[in-house]
């Protein structure tokens, strides 16, 4: 490991410049919130409707036999997910027995991490010390060191030999039913593919066994130099699976409710058709709760930038533009949370408009009921 700093100074006026900039950009984010939170209700909405409809129609059926009659309908089906075929990876050479298998790649490169201290100073200027520190690590992305602050040194190859790539069955089962490669997708692989019989010559490069399931490409692994490369195969010969979807030529595809949200749930246990849909409700709320703190996140972060040049005005004495830095994050945080709520409420009046004027109703009495009783008591 060894790092760079680097010490750059920023007049005032030139900051002044870059935060009124910044108006523009935060004026953009919180345009992209409110769509983001706006859609996001009525996303919600579907997909409750949906996922509703589709467990008052679901079947539940027996996955040794198809029987006609269920064709095109919503069925719910368990069993054991399973292949007789054989998985081939064609670069390494390495084949397994499965649904899916596995190579995860990783390569010991350069990373670079940036670290940056600021100093302000009275008269609105600042001093940026930025550190950049360089590490060896393992990692199963490529790094680029083409934009590194200090290249010489630190340079990894132009790209990955090799990389993570996933292999799936295209003659997978589920009882009599067929399985798509999509459907297995997502299966996850714990059975660790033997290397130990296998020969890695036709890569014209050094090699080595870990173990029996990784290959390291390399002069020797306890010298590891930029470069090498660690791969790993685990693959899935069966597993058990229940799934959701509509019935269709022996197999399963995603079946479309009135509400428009299609339906397709596969979970790798054996589940009720209750309890699939009870946990596909379960992500919906916590999806839709994901995206309401990123419409609020744009939205605050939008506030703070158009806010900024305030702070940076305040900062000819560094300790006044804290105070004002501080409180325009007080502001922005109010302020984001009241338009975010504002706009939910507006969704939930147009996606759901009996909820919402249940709602009002409800607040409209909490506020006019201990008015009119402390009247009569008065009277």
């Amino acid at each position: 490991m060894d790092n760079y700093t680097e010490t750059s100074h920023e007049s005032w006026f030139s900051r002044i410049g870059d935060s009124i900039k910044g108006i523009f950009i935060g004026f953009i984010l919180i345009l992209i919130s409110i769509p983001v939170l706006w859609f996001n209700e009525g996303r919600t909405v579907e997909r409750y409707r949906s996922l509703k409809e589709g467990a008052s129609a679901v079947i539940s059926v027996q996955s040794d036999q198809i029987d006609p009659k269920n064709e095109n309908k919503l069925i719910h089906t368990t069993g054991t997910a399973q292949t007789t075929e054989w998985l081939n990876d064609p670069e390494l050479g390495v084949t397994a027995q499965g649904l899916k298998m596995d190579r995860k790649v990783e390569m010991y490169q350069w990373e670079e991490k940036k670290k940056k201290k600021e100093k302000k100073e009275l008269g609105g200027g600042k001093t940026t010390e930025t550190t950049y520190t360089y590490t060896k690590v393992w990692d199963h992305e490529f790094i680029s060191s083409a934009h590194f602050k200090v290249k010489e040194g630190h340079q990894n190859p132009a790209s990955m030999p090799f990389k993570s790539k996933m292999f799936t069955s295209t003659k997978a089962k589920l009882g009599a039913f067929s399985l798509s490669s999509s459907e297995i997708n997502g299966i996850k692989t714990k059975e660790p593919v033997s290397l130990a019989d296998k020969r890695f010559d036709h890569l014209n490069r050094p090699y080595h066994l870990l173990d029996s399931n990784t290959l390291y490409l390399g002069q020797d692994p306890n010298l590891p130099v930029i470069g090498d490369m660690k791969i790993t195969f685990t693959a899935q010969a069966s597993t058990p699976m229940s799934i959701v979807g509509l019935q269709r030529n022996g197999g399963f595809t995603a079946y479309l409710p009135k509400s428009g949200s299609s339906i397709l749930l596969i979970e790798e246990q054996l589940y009720s058709a209750d309890q699939m849909f009870k946990s596909a409700q379960q992500e919906n709320t916590l999806i839709a709760w994901l995206l309401r703190l990123l419409g609020f996140g744009l939205m605050f972060v939008g506030l703070i930038a158009i806010m900024n040049p305030l702070a940076v005005l305040a900062d000819v004495i560094p300790f006044l533009g804290s105070l004002v830095s501080f409180g325009a994050g007080i502001f922005a945080f109010i302020g984001a949370l009241t338009l975010s709520l504002t706009v939910i409420a507006i969704a939930w009046i147009f996606y759901r408009p009996l909820l919402a004027g249940g709602l009002i109703l409800v607040a409209v009495a909490a506020v006019a009921v201990p008015a009119w009783l402390k009247h009569q008591q008065n009277a």
